[in-house]
This record gives structure tokens, sequence and C-alpha cells, in this order.
């Protein structure tokens, strides 16, 4: 398995992995940041690592779907016609959400919903009240993608928004400083408008 990021000092790192019946073991990591990743390029760091993991061991490469990796997957195919390429599941459903994200009926959606997170996240109070009125549910959940985030927010806000509706008309809430703010009753307006639940 091969899987590319970017670390905190901006470095593009391919990291290498490989899969066998006792788990999942770290192979290397390779710093390509001064290196253009055409599929030639990477073809050949592929490469070295079938070699050095034998070609007898390895059965299946997993990458993500750029253009750059299906020249990568096509080639190892034609050399070692015992290994098989394939994108990444997870990658291709990242891009079908992220394609999914950016139409305006959706993506005006999901601006509301995250505006209503930011809202409970960034206000202690809010946050607080928010947790004893849903049970301890909470409806922002870190997912591996920032699109998936999205919509997995929006999930939970929907479940939630009839305890998320009572908060706002309990006493503690009306009767809250906060409450008064103008970001406050702007988050009271986003909760209370009906296209978020007709979606």
């Amino acid at each position: 398995m091969a899987d590319g990021w970017t670390d905190q000092c901006r470095r593009t790192l391919i990291n290498f992995l490989f899969y066998c019946p006792k788990g999942i073991v770290f192979l290397k990591s390779v710093d390509t940041s001064d290196a253009s990743k055409t599929g030639e390029m990477l073809y050949k760091l592929f490469r070295e690592v079938v070699l050095f993991v034998g070609q007898e061991n390895v059965v299946h490469f997993v990458t993500d779907n750029a253009a750059n990796y299906v020249v990568v997957g096509r080639l190892l195919e034609q050399e070692f016609r015992t290994i098989f390429w394939s994108p990444c599941a997870a990658h291709c459903i990242n891009l079908i959400l992220s394609d999914i994200g950016k139409l305006d009926e959706v993506n005006d959606i999901v601006t509301h919903a995250s505006k209503i997170t930011e809202y409970i996240y960034n206000h202690c109070f809010a946050l607080n009240l928010m947790r004893k009125f849903t049970g301890g549910r909470e409806i922002l959940h870190p997912a591996p993608t920032r699109f998936a985030t999205n919509f997995i927010a929006l999930q939970s806000i929907l479940a939630q928004q009839n305890a998320l509706r009572a908060m706002l008309t309990s006493s503690e809430w009306t009767s809250s400083s906060n409450a008064k703010e103008s970001k406050a009753k702007e988050f009271v307006k986003l909760l209370f408008v009906d296209s978020l639940c007709s979606e």
C-alpha cells in the first residue's frame, strides 16, 4: 500500500506499507518533495519496493487513483504478471464526496451546518448545554477526510435537531447573557431555518 501525504513542514512523503496475515507493517517513507511525481518516476520507486520485498511476496498494490498512480499500476502489472493494482476505495469515496459537496444545493446546506457546529464548538456555554440536551452526544465527529466530516456533521445535526431546538427554548439558554449576543441570535436563526430539516 502506498499513502501519499504532506507533513507539517510541507514535505511531500509517500509511506509504503504492506499487509500480511499477521497485520500491517510499515516498510519505509520516501520524501518526494523535490521530485516531479510522474508515472515513470513513481514506477521506479514502486519497483524498488517490489524488488526489496520480493516479487513473490507482492500480490496487490493499492494507491490513490490520480493519473500518475494509474500509470504506475499499469506498468507494475505489465512487468510483474502476478501483481494487481487497484485504487484506494477511501480515496475514491473522498473524491465523490468532494464532487457532491461542490453542487450548489449541497454546498449551501453544508455551509449552513458548518456555521452551526462552528458556533457550538467555539462557545463553551453552548457546547456544554448542547451536550446536556443531547445526552452527551457530539454533533461533530472527526472523519478521515474533511468532506466526510462535513456530511457526518450534517447527519448529526439532523439527528439531534429536536434536542438542539429544545436547548434554545430552554430557560437555561434564554436567561443566559450568552443568548443576548448577536452571534448567538444568528445561531438561533440557523437552527430554526426549515431548509436545514427539509434537505
